[in-house]
């Protein structure tokens, strides 16, 4: 009997050892081609979209800064995208695969036609600026507040009826834009909104506003013209922060005394309304250099109001009743006499008696 055939079996079964080990090895390798070119089929899907929407590759625009402007036919470029800026394309859809680029932080949609935007989006929790105004958006998902890192919200311009309650659990939003919509009231948790600094509001159909509003002790500005609302909140004191109020063209009849606490307030737009008076308390906000009480029924003014110096815009045509005081009366004489204001009255103002 050959001495050697226990080393030739042993050497047999290491080779076979072996080739299985390089089998499985290449089995695995090919397996992860396969899943690689599973992976990168939603790209693929991407890239037909894109196509099929003559949305052009990416080229950078010297513009504000600069920014590449239309969609990556590059799949590093596409994978360590950061912003993505598609406006003015008519698109009427985007594909729930833009969900799966989780690193961008800006988002930008503008001048398109949509009425839906997947739900997906709102799986890009690094968003910090999302843009889908001049749309034709009907909802936007309760999944916005996934998105906590956003700071700039843009939803003007499209077909909104309302606002997802859970839009409060954006601690870090800072500019929420709404004007040009459908909006018939706003949910209580807007107050919820702690880093808001301006909030749109104009051209939509509010009556009124939640008190809980008067929560944002950050907002600088709050723009409400064109609206229908007939009252504000009676303690407006919680706008600590507020420089511009604006609420031109509405139905108000009156505006709270809580107004002249607002001690930071330098422009205050209350034209075309239904005020018959102003409150006195108006006369404290020394900081005031715009009022427009232009289109109202006032009868008078103020006794005090003379007190506020630094005005540079007084607007006070429209008011066919409207007496004033001597005083008032010389007041304004002085107002127009400096080249540097703009001064609205009724020609024939300073003449009634």
């Amino acid at each position: 009997m050959d001495k050697n055939l226990p080393i030739v079996e042993q050497n047999k079964k290491l080779i076979l050892k072996k080739s299985k080990s390089l089998m499985s090895v290449t089995n695995k390798i090919l397996a992860n081609k396969e899943l690689q070119r599973d992976d990168d089929r939603w790209i693929e899907r991407l890239w037909d979209w894109a196509d099929e929407h003559g949305v052009a590759d990416s080229s950078w625009v010297e513009y504000n800064g600069g920014y590449w402007k239309g969609f990556p036919r590059n799949r590093e470029k596409l994978l360590n995208l950061r912003g993505l800026y598609l406006g003015e394309n008519d698109l009427t859809i985007i594909p729930k695969e833009i969900g799966k680029l989780l690193g961008l932080t800006e988002l930008v949609l503008p001048y398109n036609k949509l009425s839906t935007l997947p739900r997906e989006i709102y799986n890009i929790t690094e968003l910090r600026e999302m843009i889908v105004a001049y749309n034709q958006l009907e909802e936007i998902g309760r999944e916005i507040s996934n998105l906590i890192k956003l700071t700039k919200l843009q939803l003007h311009n499209n077909r909104l009826s309302a606002i997802p309650e859970n839009i409060g659990r954006l601690p870090l939003l800072q500019q929420l834009s709404l004007s040009e919509n459908r909006i018939i009231h706003l949910p209580s948790t807007i107050g919820d909104l702690s880093s808001l600094t301006r909030l749109l509001l104009n051209n939509n159909l509010l009556k009124s506003l939640p008190d809980e509003v008067t929560k944002l002790k950050s907002l600088k500005g709050l723009w409400l013209n064109n609206n229908q609302i007939e009252e504000l909140p009676e303690d407006m004191s919680g706008f600590a922060e507020l420089s511009i109020l604006s609420i031109n063209n509405n139905i108000l009849a009156e505006i709270p005394d809580s107004v002249s606490q607002l001690n930071n307030l330098t422009e205050l737009h209350l034209s075309n309304n239904h005020l018959i008076a102003v409150s006195d308390e108006i006369s404290r906000l020394s900081s005031l250099t715009t009022l427009a009480l232009a289109k109202n029924r006032l009868l008078s003014l103020p006794v005090d109001i003379v007190n506020l110096t630094n005005l540079t815009n007084l607007k006070l045509d429209g008011n066919p009743d409207l007496v004033l005081t001597n005083e008032q009366k010389e007041w304004i004489v002085e107002l127009k006499s400096d080249n540097r204001r703009s001064i609205s009255i009724d020609h024939d103002l300073l003449d009634r008696r």
